[in-house]
């Protein structure tokens, strides 16, 4: 009981620690600075109008709207918008991002904390939790240097999908954490909910050839939770695979963002060589240390850093190298484009092995040496981080009150305004990253006082209002300030049906003169309605199977 207590404080002081040093760094100007604080601002705007689940955000792109939300995850900006909106109600969305970081760290520790208590006692179990949350590649690249949101936040799902794991392998037994943890995975970040169960399907293996026992059990439960988890965050994830194609994903695959330019080991070409060193040094640290701690420790332990330390960093290193060629090329991983992101693995092994290694101080005068090498591993992947890749983290913190440019994910605009806006920017010479400022121009063109575009009033959540008096009686189409996309309608307020037009030479809508107000929306599509249907199912079964647990 009295373990308890103090794991109990130590947690409630790690979480004010958290929001206290998050809240006062606040927000790093990482890679994806731009696009996550102008999501904060805009998908705490579209909540504000009753929108429970915003997909089209209207505040992006200076008013114009942006299709982001449907293939974005979510979770990291309810956090910004929820916990960290009521802990300070009047901060900069600087200061709210950064309390959202304070949040998904901590909740990162406590959920390793439950997993590695399958393994390890309470207290390594507490070391090996903080090792998690603060390790190198979580908080120094996903978080500073790369500010991925959904990375970030995935930290807090994927020790409860090994959570789920262990106990359905061990105990043939169903379980609330790998529902939760697979759901948590899609509703942070696709990617790594995809390389995770890759991940760990090799562990399910290599536990099934450990242990000899029996385990067709254990394989039905975990396919039956899996399948139950992944169909609760459906969605979201159905209707952003579905309808990816009819945005400009295209915009992504340069080659400088295709798996085989991220090769840590053999790469054909170095986008970025000293990145990639602080990337491999923080994965072979790993695998290092996971053998060291296989070294000092014996019997069951020994066994599960094999099948959750040693193992998964190996096949992270694997993975990273053109070993792997013929599956970045020709599996549907490819789809994650940086191999890199499977770092959250290696910090999985890094943090159950320094767990697993802070028992040996009372072991032994040989087993502390191994140890203190062990921890010596981490301080290095540390500094690789901090050395390597200065010029990143020198950029800095943003400011409390620092402007946000409402900007979009170039990749989620309809080809009707990614096709031209993409021509004008190769014909200028410039790369295509810096098309989110042609965007820009393009809309304040259209947003400026006497340019001739209508201005529609948002009538509701993905729709919107033309008065028929705007239109006029012109013989031409009038521009509206709305960028067309195929999944749009309109229709007078009468009901009569209408043909979307656009233009040609910037991808926003036109329409004709009518004698009736005009009505434009985004319709729910098939999938958004499927994959709410999926969840539903996927809700019932998951009470189901775990209240019945419950009760065995």
């Amino acid at each position: 009981m009295r373990i308890n207590v103090w794991i109990g404080l130590t947690a409630l002081a790690a979480l004010a620690v958290s929001l206290l040093v998050f809240a006062v760094i606040g927000m790093p100007m990482g890679h994806s600075y731009g696009f996550n604080i102008s999501w904060t601002v805009a998908f705490a705007d579209a909540l504000s109008v009753n929108a429970i689940y915003p997909r089209f955000l209207p505040a992006l792109w200076d008013g114009v709207g942006g299709l982001d939300f449907f293939f974005y995850a979510p979770l990291p900006f309810y956090i910004a918008a929820g916990p960290a909106q009521w802990v300070c109600p009047n901060c900069s969305p600087q200061v709210l991002f950064g309390l959202s970081g304070g949040f998904l760290c901590w909740l990162s520790g406590v959920a390793f904390w439950i997993f590695s208590r399958q393994f390890l006692p309470p207290k390594p179990a507490l070391v090996a939790a903080f090792v998690w949350a603060l390790a190198p590649y979580h908080v120094g690249i996903d978080w500073i240097v790369r500010q991925a949101a959904g990375e970030f936040a995935a930290y807090v799902f994927v020790p409860l999908v090994g959570h789920g794991v262990v106990v359905a392998l061990r105990d043939r037994r169903p379980v609330w954490s790998l529902p939760i943890g697979l759901a948590g995975l899609g509703l942070s970040h696709l990617p790594t909910l995809l390389l995770v169960i890759h991940v760990l399907a090799v562990v399910v293996v290599a536990w099934i050839l450990t242990h000899r026992t029996r385990f067709v059990g254990s394989l039905a439960i975990l396919i039956v939770l899996g399948a139950a988890g992944i169909a609760l965050s459906a969605f979201y994830w159905l209707p952003a695979i579905v309808l990816l194609g009819d945005v400009s994903p295209q915009g992504l695959y340069t080659q400088e963002l295709i798996p085989e330019s991220w090769y840590l080991i053999g790469a054909d070409v170095l986008p970025d060589s000293m990145y990639k060193v602080a990337l491999l040094i923080c994965q072979l640290t790993a695998a290092a240390v996971a053998g060291l701690a296989i070294l000092i420790t014996a019997g069951e332990t020994r066994k599960n850093l094999f099948i959750w330390a040693l193992v998964p960093a190996i096949l992270v290193l694997l993975l990273n190298s053109s070993l792997s060629r013929v599956l970045w090329e020709n599996w549907i991983i490819a789809r994650v484009q940086f191999p890199y992101r499977l770092t959250v693995i290696s910090d999985l092994a890094l943090a159950l092995s320094i767990g697993a290694m802070s028992n040996a101080f009372a072991s032994g005068r040989r087993s502390r040496r191994i140890a203190l090498i062990g921890i010596g591993g981490l301080v290095t992947s540390f500094l690789a981080v901090g050395v390597l890749v200065p010029d990143r983290i020198a950029k800095g913190i943003a400011a409390r009150g620092q402007p946000v440019a409402m900007i979009g994910a170039p990749e989620y605009l309809p080809p009707a305004v990614f096709d031209p806006l993409a021509e004008d920017v190769r014909t200028a010479g410039q790369p295509i990253w810096r098309l989110p400022r042609h965007m820009l121009e393009l809309a304040a063109e259209i947003e400026a006082a006497g340019s001739g575009v209508i201005q529609p009033v948002q009538e509701a959540p993905r729709q919107w209002i033309v008065r028929a008096a705007e239109l006029g009686q012109s013989e031409t189409p009038m521009p509206v300030a709305l960028m067309y996309w195929s999944h749009m309608e309109a229709a007078t307020t009468d009901g009569t049906p209408l043909t979307l037009s656009w233009n040609p030479e910037n991808g926003f809508v036109t329409l004709d003169s009518t004698e009736a107000d005009v009505r434009i929306f985004i319709p729910w599509h098939w999938s958004e309605w499927v994959g709410v249907f999926l969840t539903g199912l996927g809700l019932i079964a998951a009470a189901i199977f775990i209240y019945r647990a419950r009760i065995t």
